[in-house]
């Protein structure tokens, strides 16, 4: 009787660590077929698709203010090449405050294309990105057709 009490526990182990190799050896294909779910979703695919249009436009609206900026600086040069009366009153007179503006559009702007081209280099996001938009952004205004 001891002896088919150690059998059926045998099996019964025997069975577990079965189904437990079995885990383990399909884990990889259950793995990607659930990445392949998320990543071919329409809902990830279509917020991909807009999320390269969103950032290629953000840098195009960051080039424009940083023009704007630029222009804003040389005018305030040209009509006021001593600075406002009004600067020594000021914790930073007025083209310094202009300077910073500026250097922090370029920063938001380095920022804006450094996410688009680490997400173009992702292979999960690039898959779906439109091909007339530019593989990456560099120091020129791109074209965001």
């Amino acid at each position: 009787m001891l002896r088919y009490l150690f059998a059926a526990v045998g099996v019964f182990l025997a069975v577990c660590v079965g189904l437990l190799l079995l885990g383990v050896a399909t884990l990889p294909f259950r793995t990607a077929a659930g990445v392949a779910e998320r990543v071919g979703d329409p809902d990830a695919v279509l917020y991909t698709y807009e999320h390269f249009f969103d950032l290629c436009g953000d840098v195009r609206t960051a080039d424009r203010q940083i023009a704007d900026k630029e222009v804003e600086i040389a005018a305030y040069e040209r009509r006021k090449p001593d600075g406002e009366p009004g600067d020594r009153f000021q914790a930073a007179p007025k083209g310094e405050r202009l300077a910073t503006e500026l250097a922090g559009l370029r920063e938001h702007r380095a920022d804006l294309a450094e996410t688009y081209n680490a997400d173009s280099a992702k292979a999960s996001r690039n898959v779906f990105k439109p091909g007339t938009l530019p593989k990456r952004i560099g120091d020129t205004t791109p074209i965001c057709n």
